[in-house]
């Protein structure tokens, strides 16, 4: 069964939104009826489990942007997906905003919808994860959960009991529970059996339930940066098999997946600094073209770049020229995202000879011990007008995972 029924030629309401992702929420009283009245009162229910909406679920129902001569890109597509992991009322939430736009909607646009989206629906997204981080109900999926984002993936069940902790609260609940809330709150995905399997197979969903929040703030602003940048990469990487479309491969013309655009990836990361408490934004630098994603905190003057490439894509062997051309003495940082799916031998050592060593920039390896970044390297050269540009470049390969 699907989440909501699809709309013949127009956007749900707002009221239909809502009430098409309050089954979620409302399933932590199902648990709480079980653990006080006991199995026998709900011996005749019926597991009914609300799968996150698919690409095709969002395509039909932007259909309304088509009809009215605007339709919606690919590239948006998926950034609308990945920014809302198909939860129902976020997905239409950001489709409702982007149609008050009499322009052609971008990527970075579903950025500055679901950072509206926070602002305006606090209460909605605390209400949603309360079914999970409660001490008054139980502290048990919080523990599961952590434990996936951790290492997603095969995971044994005894790994799975250890995170549950001991019983706190109203409830008492099993992996099994634990795991179906995850799934219905829509922050995992489970393809293997909650009760039976072991190891247990999940993964966190894409989505901005699963980006991180506010981050602390330092005197430098470079610094911040790096390490807000790295712990994006990492949730990057453990949801790695949401930012695959149908479509050859980079490395071959076979059918199969390949991975979304630089754009979408640009929009999910512009979402994760927003989310941070980043200001994000698409700008011309010196004239040298829109940056990918151009970064403030708190008003102050200094800006960071961020230019994201997809190996053996356009001209990913050009983004640190790229950033250099968009460097200003307010510019306190810059760094360069090149992604693969592609299980390349030495790929660190062919980016340098490649990509950095023909530049004559001054290289220097950085340690990357305990990161899924599989490389990272930390360029400086100095601009045409005498300025020193410090780039750091951070290689990093998603897995399909499936």
């Amino acid at each position: 069964m699907s989440a909501v029924q699809k709309p013949r030629g127009r956007l749900l309401s707002r009221s239909q939104a809502r009430r098409a992702a309050d089954a979620p929420v409302g399933s932590i009283g199902v648990f709480i009826f079980r653990d006080v009245l006991g199995s026998s009162f709900l011996s005749r229910a019926i597991h009914l489990r609300l799968r996150p909406l698919t690409r095709a679920d969002a395509e039909t129902l932007a259909a309304p942007f088509a009809e009215r001569g605007s339709p919606l890109s690919e590239d948006v597509l998926d950034a609308l997906v990945l920014a809302s992991g198909g939860i129902p009322a976020i997905l239409t939430f950001g489709l409702q905003q982007l149609w008050s736009y009499d322009r052609e909607v971008t990527t970075h646009d579903v950025t500055a919808a679901y950072k509206s989206f926070e602002e305006e629906h606090e209460e909605y997204l605390n209400d949603l994860l309360s079914a999970l981080t409660s001490p008054r109900l139980s502290d048990a999926p919080l523990g599961v959960w952590r434990r996936i984002q951790e290492g997603p993936g095969r995971i044994a069940r005894s790994e799975l009991e250890a995170a549950l902790g001991k019983p706190s609260g109203v409830l008492k609940l099993s992996v099994s529970d634990a795991l179906r809330l995850l799934e219905a709150v829509g922050v995992v995905r489970l393809e293997s059996s909650p009760v039976h399997d072991n190891p247990v197979v999940a993964h966190p969903i894409a989505s901005l339930l699963n980006l991180p929040r506010r981050s602390a703030e330092s005197s430098d602003l470079g610094t911040d940066f790096r390490r807000d940048l790295a712990t994006l990469l990492g949730k990057l990487h453990r949801s790695s098999a949401d930012f695959f479309r149908p479509g050859p491969r980079q490395d071959d013309a076979a059918e199969g997946k390949r991975l979304v655009p630089e754009s979408v990836f640009a929009a999910h990361l512009g979402l994760g600094f927003e989310l941070l408490g980043w200001h994000s934004e698409r700008e011309a630098q010196r004239g040298a073209g829109r940056t990918d994603l151009l970064l403030r905190r708190n008003g102050r003057k200094e800006v960071v770049v961020l230019e994201v490439k997809i190996w053996g894509r356009n001209d990913y062997r050009e983004a640190h020229r790229q950033v250099e051309g968009y460097w200003t003495e307010d510019v306190a940082a810059g760094a360069v995202v090149q992604l693969t799916d592609a299980e390349i031998p030495d790929w660190d050592q062919r980016y340098r000879r490649e990509c950095l060593e023909p530049l004559g920039v001054t290289v220097e390896e950085t340690p990357v011990e305990g990161s899924p970044v599989r490389a990272r390297f930390r360029c400086t050269s100095s601009t045409s007008d005498g300025l020193a540009a410090v780039v750091d470049h951070f290689l990093l390969r998603l897995p399909r995972r499936s």
